[in-house]
This record gives structure tokens, C-alpha cells and sequence, in this order.
């Protein structure tokens, strides 16, 4: 605290003792040690301890007062140990140049006054050289690559899938669905179902029987990271076309059908564009599905079938 340090105050014109004691306080606030300050001629003498300094005034009480206390405060930092100096493997050459005798710097706690009132101000000492830096160590960046976009959000998204499946009934058919997709979150599937041919026996020969159908739809999309589940609906229109084989007479024929279809893939996207997924999906075919050819043959084909597969997906964003 400042009312514990002792000050002899000297008068001048201004209370410089009491505006050192407080610039001293905020520089050492543990300092107690009496300091001694004197104006006189221009000059400002500070004493402390035994040291004294005396340097020119400014002619302002304030800047005084700052100049004193950081004389006072710097005579209160405590002497570090010192450092021995490193043994120089070669002498450095000494240059002697004729002039005058320069005094030796006294240590810290033996400092002269910055600008004495009866000799020249001594010469700044040299800077320290910086400390020599440790060689910048290279390390590798690695940028990671640029991941699948989901394809959720916003605007119209353009998809064309290619899925090979099977049509599971009371036969197995090998199936290849082609797609249009748009969309994002929410989107519109149309796919085009063309399942291989599916025979039933007729007397001594077979009717081969196909129904390619178009299926168009409603589909949301879910997503998490680049996964994604899509399920949908779909209303279904196809053709049933009737082949005989081995069968006397004619027995060709075509007809309409329609019916419903449900579905759902889930898959993941493998780059911005490309995906890859599985399907699982049924439809119902309620409509013609018993058929006749007069006097030929007279049968159903199956108005129900599952079909599992797996496809691929190219989206444009």
C-alpha cells in the first residue's frame, strides 16, 4: 500500500513526491524501501538505498514524476544469478581504435544516472542477438476428399435408374425395370417393367405368356449421411401378351391390365451423381388375369408377384 511506504517529501512546485509515490505503487506495489526525490536547477535527483540518480528535467511535473518512479521501480527488481558465458572455441580479433577510455557498464544495482550533471551520457548498450529459431518442421496436409451430396432439399433433381430383379409368382421371371426419377425429398417415379417370358401348359403345348407394364408414382426419400431409403406407390398399366407353342391353331393374343405396385430401396450414394441401392417391391394385377383363347385353351396367370433386386442410380443436381 502506498501509506506503508516511507517518503521524504521535498517542496517544489508541484506535489511531485505524492505523484511518484502513486507511479511507484502501480509499478511495485510490494516496494517499502524510502525513496528520495529533488528538483533543483532543472535537474531531478532520485535517491534510493544507497544509489542516486540525477537526469534533466522535462519541465513537467507529470513526466517527472513517471521518469522517477521508473528509476525507483527498476533499482527494485531483484539481481538474477549470473549466466556464465559460453566458452567461444575462437577468440574473436580486438580492434583497438584511439579514442577515449569508455567505462566499463556497471551492473544493475551499481547503474550510473542515465544523464549525469558532470559527465556524457553513456553510449546505449548493443541489443542482445535474438535467440536462433528452430528449423520450421514440414508436416503434411491432408484435405479429405469431397463426399457424396445427399440429394434432399430444394429444387428438381433428374434421376435414371437401371434395376435387374426378380419377378417371384408361381414362376421366377428375370426382370429389367428402367426408371426416370424427379425430384428431391419428395419426387415422381416412372419405370418401365420388362419381365422375360413365363409359360403355362395348354393340352400337348405351352402358352408363353409376358406382360411388360409402365408404372408411375409418387416416392419420398429419407436420408441419413449418404444413406437413404426411398419407399413408394405406383399405378400400373401393362399388356399381356399371349405366344402358343406346340398348340394346334393359332393362339396368339394381346390384351390390356393394369394394377397397383408398392416398393422401397435403400441404398447409398457412392459419389455426388452415382448411387446403388436394393429394391424390394410387390404389385397386384386384379384385371385380366384369367384368359381364353377359343377353343384353343382357357387359364390364369398369376394376378399377384414379388419382385427383389438391385440397381443403380445416376442423379443430375
Amino acid at each position: 500500500m502506498v501509506a506503508e511506504l516511507l517518503f521524504l517529501a521535498v517542496a517544489s512546485q508541484c506535489d511531485l513526491q505524492h505523484q511518484v509515490a502513486e507511479r511507484l505503487h502501480a509499478l511495485r506495489p510490494s516496494a517499502a524501501a524510502p525513496v528520495h526525490v529533488e528538483l533543483h536547477d532543472g535537474l531531478l535527483r532520485v535517491e534510493l538505498g544507497g544509489r542516486s540518480r540525477t537526469v534533466p528535467s522535462s519541465g513537467s511535473c507529470e513526466d517527472d514524476a513517471a521518469v522517477a518512479a521508473v528509476i525507483a521501480a527498476t533499482w527494485l527488481v531483484p539481481v538474477p544469478a549470473p549466466v556464465p558465458a559460453p566458452v567461444a572455441k575462437k577468440p574473436a580479433p580486438v580492434v583497438e581504435v584511439a579514442s577515449a577510455p569508455v567505462e566499463a557498464e556497471a551492473p544493475l544495482d551499481e547503474a550510473q544516472p542515465l544523464v549525469s550533471s558532470e559527465t556524457a551520457p553513456a553510449p546505449a548498450p548493443a541489443p542482445a542477438p535474438a535467440p536462433a529459431s528452430e528449423p520450421a518442421s514440414l508436416s503434411a496436409v491432408v484435405l479429405p476428399l469431397p463426399g457424396p451430396l445427399p440429394r434432399g432439399g430444394a429444387g428438381v433433381a433428374l434421376s435414371l435408374t437401371a434395376i435387374a430383379s426378380a419377378n417371384v409368382s408361381a414362376q421366377v421371371a428375370a426382370t429389367m425395370r428402367l426408371g426416370v426419377d424427379v425430384g428431391r425429398t419428395w419426387g415422381l417415379l416412372a419405370e418401365l417393367d420388362l419381365a422375360s417370358e413365363r409359360g403355362l401348359p395348354a393340352g400337348a403345348g405351352e402358352i408363353r405368356w409376358w406382360r411388360p407394364a409402365l408404372s408411375v408414382g409418387p416416392r419420398v426419400r429419407f436420408e441419413r449421411g449418404a444413406w437413404f431409403v426411398e419407399p413408394s406407390l405406383s399405378l400400373t398399366a401393362g399388356l399381356l401378351v399371349l405366344r402358343g407353342v406346340n398348340t394346334p391353331g393359332a393362339a396368339n393374343a394381346v390384351g390390356g391390365t393394369a394394377g397397383a405396385c408398392a416398393a422401397a430401396r435403400a441404398g447409398r450414394s457412392l459419389t455426388t451423381h452415382l448411387s446403388a441401392f436394393a429394391s424390394l417391391g410387390g404389385c397386384a394385377w386384379p384385371l385380366s388375369s384369367t384368359l381364353v383363347v377359343t377353343g384353343l385353351w382357357s387359364g390364369r396367370v398369376p394376378w399377384a408377384e414379388a419382385s427383389l433386386g438391385a440397381g443403380v442410380s445416376w442423379s443430375v443436381q
